[in-house]
């Protein structure tokens, strides 16, 4: 996954012209389990007793290459970031970003491809029963971990125009029914042009 990942990064990057293309961080905030969890008492940061909203911190960093105006663009996702058992946790995401909403200061997405995670082993704790969900393994480097293909996972976004070169976005991502996971950061554009290519009607 992560060979994909940097391949195509390289591949839209190397891309000449007029092409929008970005790049942003973001700090995971808070994640929300809608129905609690079960696995409640080994979650440090909870802030209710079922574990429904539990603080998380980490960072994202995301790269955008569009590919049709700016309305479909190539993304690429890698994120490291405190799980709700506050031991480290990886995902790593390549997308397809389709534009839902497109005014001229705000601007709606929706993202959809294959994701991989990884978190350290919760087998840590004497107490954990497993959900029989992730798939159990050991790194050389990592110890042992439990980890995630995911063919399609989503991502929605949306971005709040500060400059003419920089969003305020915040993202969501919805594992439903288990959890939903919250970020917000900037989006820095390299090239910002969407007047050569309407793909959808400019809204003044």
């Amino acid at each position: 996954m992560r060979k994909i990942l940097f391949t195509l990064l390289v591949s839209a990057g190397t891309t000449t012209g007029f092409a929008q293309h970005n790049i942003s961080a973001e700090f995971v905030g808070f994640t929300i389990h809608p129905a609690g969890d079960p696995t409640a008492p080994l979650q440090p940061n909870k802030l209710d007793k079922d574990a429904r909203f539990v603080v998380n911190y980490g960072a994202v960093i995301t790269y955008e290459h569009y590919l049709v105006g700016d309305v479909v663009a190539l993304k690429g996702l890698q994120a490291i970031a405190a799980d709700c058992s506050a031991g480290w946790a990886s995902i790593t995401h390549v997308a397809l970003k389709g534009l839902v909403l497109r005014q001229p200061k705000h601007r709606l997405g929706v993202s959809v491809g294959p994701a991989f995670m990884v978190r350290e082993s919760w087998f840590r704790f004497e107490s954990y029963v497993p959900s029989g969900f992730l798939n159990e393994g050991y790194s050389k480097f990592l110890g042992p971990v439990q980890y995630k293909f995911f063919p399609l996972a989503a991502e929605i976004e949306y971005e709040y125009s500060l400059t003419p070169k920089i969003d305020f976005e915040l993202s969501l991502t919805p594992g439903l029914p288990m959890a939903i996971t919250f970020a917000a950061g900037f989006k820095y554009w390299f090239n910002k042009d969407f007047e050569h290519k309407l793909y959808l009607p400019k809204i003044n």
